[in-house]
């Protein structure tokens, strides 16, 4: 995105980590985001498979992606939202091609 290193307090991913390139898209946040900003992700649980990593790859993989995980609210039953702090390391593309997490395609129910 066009704006500079460092020049914004929070990042929002809001259902928008759609497609293989959410990890690019978390780097590019953490590049952004200011010391100690906030990252807030939202994602229908549905999406969170646990034969593919399910929430704890996810959060292993913004972990390696130098952000720490400050709250997590799973109590809506649809949607799972994700508050993360982003710390003083870098991110690792070691530690990420370890955390084998894959978002699972949206289901929908016909009404």
């Amino acid at each position: 995105v066009p704006l500079a290193a460092a020049s914004v307090d929070v990042a929002v991913f809001c259902l928008a980590l759609m497609g293989p390139s959410h990890w690019a898209f978390l780097r590019e946040a953490h590049r952004v985001l200011r010391p100690d900003g906030e990252l807030r992700v939202t994602e229908v649980k549905s999406r969170f498979d646990d034969a593919k990593g399910g929430v704890a790859g996810f959060v292993a993989g913004a972990r390696a992606l130098g952000f720490d995980e400050v709250r997590r609210d799973a109590k809506n039953k649809m949607f799972v939202a994700f508050v993360f702090r982003k710390a003083d390391r870098k991110p690792d593309a070691a530690k990420l091609a370890k955390v084998g997490f894959a978002f699972r395609a949206c289901l929908y129910k016909k009404r």
